[in-house]
């Protein structure tokens, strides 16, 4: 289950556990279907019956990103900045500033064969207090 439905499951629980049974309405949910951008100009959709790609299904998915959007200003703004990326090729600016201690540890124990079948660690580890130390297996 995706973190984003364990949390929506989290808070119907809390909300069912405060709500009297007949004061609550049935849930109905209406599918949109899934969309995804796989290039410049290039989308595949699935909605319903329909399934479609290129760039009609590009177009779909710029327009019901922006129909989803809140508010006249939010939508006219990432537009805009859709549109300057498309006409220039800018990608703007994606930094990541250094790695994150958790993948150090990762990646330093795949280089040194401690990591089991499907990514176990064959060992438990004790987390560091500073990202220069390495990682010491608990003995015991």
């Amino acid at each position: 289950m995706p973190r984003r439905s364990a949390r929506c499951q989290l808070i119907v629980n809390e909300i069912r556990a405060k709500t009297p049974r007949e004061k609550r309405e049935p849930f109905a949910y209406w599918d949109k279907g899934s969309m995804a951008t796989i290039g410049r100009s290039r989308a595949v959709a699935m909605t319903g019956r329909l399934q479609f790609s290129g760039w009609l299904a590009w177009m779909a998915w710029l327009f019901i990103h922006l129909v989803f959007l809140v508010g006249f200003r939010n939508r006219a703004i990432v537009l805009f900045n859709w549109a300057y990326g498309y006409f220039t090729y800018d990608r703007g600016v994606r930094l990541i500033t250094g790695a994150l201690r958790h993948e150090e540890e990762l990646l330093r124990l795949v280089e040194t064969n401690q990591m089991g079948p499907q990514g176990t660690l064959e060992q438990e580890v004790v987390p560091t207090p500073s990202a220069n130390q390495v990682p010491q297996p608990v003995k015991g």
